[in-house]
């Protein structure tokens, strides 16, 4: 005969009280965890980002440059690229290769390997040349302080995570690193604007004309403020430098989009 009884469990078995705040405890707990994760990997990819070889960038490229023309206006914003970097030369062995495109949309930006993209479209809105070297000197930036490859490991890292943690726990994570992710691209985008007026100074003297881009830009909303969110404390930056000065005009090369004749 077995010597074990099944008894039953006696009445009320349970922990008085609602256990919401247990679960709300416990959620927090995890909560906090993934955002010191995140703040973990974030200081990991920044340090990573700025230090991965420059030519390790360059085979992932997209190589817009194999898309260049022989036109005037090629022509002419690779010279004003190079003026630029006169003032301010990039490490080595960090380049730029400039590609205007045949494209209608005002856009402009930065990929890997050293390479800056200006649509046709962004020419024929600006108001003068100071405002394209401000173009020019902010996607600069970008290349020079390596913004692009630390976008590109942070998203990486992030969507590893996001796999590790399966669905549900990645998307409670997805949820908390929106606001990270939108600090670190403002805060991208406040140093590429200081080095990008920096730039302007030493090449001009002035900044007189280049904060006229936003204006262009925020009336005709293209792609570029998608990736480059033009505020008014952004505007207000750039302004509060010197503003005295000779706006250049635009010289009617960099509207010239005729493939020169071989």
């Amino acid at each position: 005969m077995s010597n074990y009884v099944n008894r039953q469990p006696p009445e009320n078995n349970h922990q008085a009280g609602s256990p919401l705040p247990e679960f709300f405890t416990l959620l927090a707990a995890v909560t906090l965890m993934l955002l010191a994760l995140l703040l973990i990997l974030s200081q990991a990819v920044n340090y990573f980002g700025q230090h991965v070889p420059f030519s390790w960038e360059q085979p992932f490229a997209l190589k817009w440059s194999e898309q260049r023309q022989a036109t005037p206006a090629q022509r002419k914003v690779e010279q004003l690229t190079e003026r630029l970097l006169q003032q301010d030369p990039l490490p080595d062995p960090i380049s730029i290769t400039v590609t205007v495109l045949d494209n209608a949309e005002p856009n402009a930006f930065a990929g890997l390997g050293g390479e800056i993209v200006i649509h046709r479209g962004l020419l024929e809105a600006l108001p003068n040349e100071n405002a394209l070297a401000l173009v020019l000197a902010h996607e600069i930036a970008h290349v020079r302080q390596r913004h692009v490859v630390k976008t590109l490991t942070k998203a990486v890292g992030v969507g590893a995570i996001l796999a590790a943690l399966g669905d549900g726990a990645g998307m409670v994570f997805q949820s908390t690193t929106e606001m990270s992710r939108l600090a670190f691209s403002r805060e991208d985008e406040a140093q590429a604007d200081e080095l990008a007026v920096r730039m302007l100074q030493r090449y001009y003297g002035h900044t007189e004309g280049a904060a006229a881009l936003f204006e262009v830009l925020t009336s005709s909303t293209p792609q570029w403020l998608s990736s480059h969110p033009a505020s008014g404390v952004r505007r207000q930056g750039i302004m509060a430098h010197s503003a005295t000065g000779t706006v250049t005009p635009l010289a009617a090369d960099y509207l010239n989009f005729t493939i020169d004749a071989q």
